[in-house]
């Protein structure tokens, strides 16, 4: 057990970017959320008023914000994991008790934790564009439209 492992100001720090990477993560699942939201809400819109083509393109461009907000969310979730790790290195030498901060945060990063309930919210959405897609091509080979 080196002197830098005890170090206080460093724990602090990793705690604090700990927490900021958690600040990052959250504002832009945030956003994404509500960019798919936005755009849930316009392809019916544009459904609805018989522009297929526009619907369309939303559905394509709702399928990529999703891939995009899948890499944000699982790299956020990453950095996290490692300042956790480099937190647990800190408190190794402390009693199990006393380990407050990496047991609450194991806590969150658990077996069904934070990050795969993020996980199924992005899918909710694919979901909900890949069928808005399965019903716009079948609206279209039917040549009536589907109502939503």
């Amino acid at each position: 057990m080196s002197d830098e492992s005890q170090d206080p100001e460093a724990f602090e720090t990793i705690r604090q970017l700990y927490a900021y990477e958690g600040n990052l993560v959250w504002g832009r699942y945030n956003a994404m959320l509500v960019a798919n939201g936005i755009l849930v809400a316009a392809i019916g819109l544009f459904w609805t008023n018989e522009k297929p083509l526009m619907a369309a393109l939303l559905i394509g461009a709702g399928l990529m914000v999703c891939v995009v907000w899948c890499q944000l969310t699982r790299i956020g979730f990453r950095m996290q994991r490692e300042y956790l790790t480099w937190a647990e290195e800190f408190e190794t030498h402390k009693a199990e008790a006393e380990r407050i901060f990496t047991r609450a945060a194991n806590v969150c990063h658990g077996s069904f934790g934070v990050n795969r309930c993020a996980g199924l919210i992005i899918g909710l959405f694919v979901i909900i564009y890949v069928c808005a897609a399965v019903l716009l091509l079948s609206s279209h080979f039917h040549s009536t439209p589907v109502k939503l």
